[in-house]
């Protein structure tokens, strides 16, 4: 698979998805400019009281969690829908590599969308702040998400649908967010296994912080592995575009 190629064509694939369904691009576009005039608001009334830094991160955190944790299934979903999805097994050497390459540009395009969110966040909490967050909580709670969004996938291949499940599980991750673990004894170290927890802490370079990029990779690689183990169970029972 020559990576580059399919990294063009599934970069021209979104842009003219959006194009074609205009109304909904623009939706999207007002939404999140309505959720960006709302956190600047949010922000700016939480950092005269004391609180802008959790309001930061709840206003940065959720889109991101959206874009990782469901995309890989979500785009299965729609070839499955679209009832392209045997073309996409004939064609494709490998399905998994695809699903890098798509979540890649879905993630960029998401980041896209959130821009001003980033932006204000950035004039908030400074941008040495927000740039240490993202390399110490959110870059690793993304891979963290997409490789455990991996299993989601291929649970989707071989039971169809999954109904509410991502959903549910991606409020749990929100929720888990939140937490605030142990910071003494083995917990200090410990935390750094679990990239989801306490994600919205916006704190200085934490000890250890490292340990979540092994963490991100190990989730991956888990995530990884289910995929072609549930692949391979719905190729076996001829579950591929029986849908």
């Amino acid at each position: 698979m020559n990576v580059q190629a399919v990294l063009k064509a599934e970069i021209r694939r979104v842009w003219v998805t959006q194009r074609r369904y205009w109304f909904s691009t623009l939706t999207n576009l007002i939404v999140f400019g309505v959720v960006s005039v709302g956190a600047w608001v949010a922000l700016r009334k939480a950092f005269f009281g004391g609180a802008g830094f959790d309001a930061a991160s709840a206003a940065l955190l959720w889109p991101l969690v959206l874009a990782s944790f469901g995309i890989a299934s979500d785009e299965l979903k729609k070839d499955i829908e679209l009832g392209t999805i045997e073309q996409i097994y004939l064609s494709a050497p490998s399905v998994l590599r695809l699903l890098h390459l798509r979540s890649l540009v879905s993630f960029v395009e998401t980041l896209a969308f959130t821009a001003p969110m980033l932006l204000i966040g950035g004039y908030y909490l400074g941008w040495t702040t927000l740039g240490r967050w993202m390399a110490t909580q959110i870059v690793p709670l993304w891979v963290s998400l997409y490789g455990l969004g991996l299993i989601l996938a291929g649970l989707l291949l071989v039971y169809r649908r999954l109904g509410t499940l991502t959903n549910l599980l991606g409020m749990i991750v929100m929720a888990l967010a939140v937490v605030t673990p142990p910071a003494r004894g083995i917990w200090v170290w410990l935390r750094h296994l679990f990239p989801m927890v306490g994600a919205s802490a916006m704190s200085g370079w934490p000890e250890g912080w490292w340990l979540r990029y092994v963490a991100a990779m190990l989730y991956l690689l888990v995530g990884a592995w289910a995929f072609r183990r549930l692949e391979a169970k719905a190729k076996r029972l001829g579950l591929i575009g029986k849908y």
